[in-house]
Parts: structure tokens; C-alpha cells; sequence
């Protein structure tokens, strides 16, 4: 989810996304994704990233989601975002797993 900012899978702005498929995982494995964060405002943003809502819940103590940005977003910029995702060594017992990534844009 995103409020103040648009996601795209590409450099040019025209595909927007609002999911990330982090593919097959291992244990141990870290993934990076690279989309492109745009800001939908009219005055400029600091943006902050929280993530949540995991499915299973036992999924928040083996699986970790952070990502690459800070700083300020202008009316309209388009900029490349790292989301990372590391499977820790420990995981069991999940086969599959969502989460929320949400992303908030703030003037200010």
C-alpha cells in the first residue's frame, strides 16, 4: 500500500505495481527487488516504509523486509528503490507467506 507515492516495475513510470514477487526462497537466501518510487503529491515528501500484517504470523521471526531509501521526494520524481528480503537460516514449516510492505509519503 501506498499513500503520497506510486510504485513501477520500470525506469520510465509506466507500469505500475503495487505487489512484489519475491519468487521461490531458501533459508539463509536474501532477495533484492528494484522498483521505482514515484511521488504523487504536490509538495514534497520524506517517505517511511513499515511492514506488517504477516501470513503466517510466525512469518514476522524468520523473514525480515527493508529497503533502501531516505531522504525527500519533489512532485512528480521518479527514483529506484531496493526492497530486501532475508530468509533467515532457522526457518521452518512455511511454504508460502504474504505481508504488507506500505509505504507513506509526509510533507513536512
Amino acid at each position: 500500500k501506498a499513500v503520497g507515492v506510486a510504485f513501477y516495475n520500470d525506469a520510465a513510470g509506466v507500469s505500475a505495481t503495487s505487489q512484489i514477487n519475491w519468487g521461490t526462497l531458501e533459508p539463509g537466501q536474501t532477495v533484492n527487488i528494484t522498483l521505482y518510487m514515484k511521488s504523487t503529491s504536490n509538495v514534497a515528501v520524506s517517505c517511511s516504509m513499515a511492514v506488517g500484517n504477516f501470513n503466517p504470523p510466525s512469518g514476522s521471526t524468520y523473514l525480515a523486509c527493508t529497503w533502501n531509501y531516505s531522504g525527500t521526494l519533489s512532485p512528480g520524481q521518479l527514483v529506484p528503490v531496493v526492497f530486501t528480503l532475508v530468509v533467515a537460516n532457522t526457518i521452518t514449516g512455511i511454504t508460502a507467506f504474504s505481508f504488507d510492505v506500505s509505504v507513506v509519503g509526509l510533507s513536512g
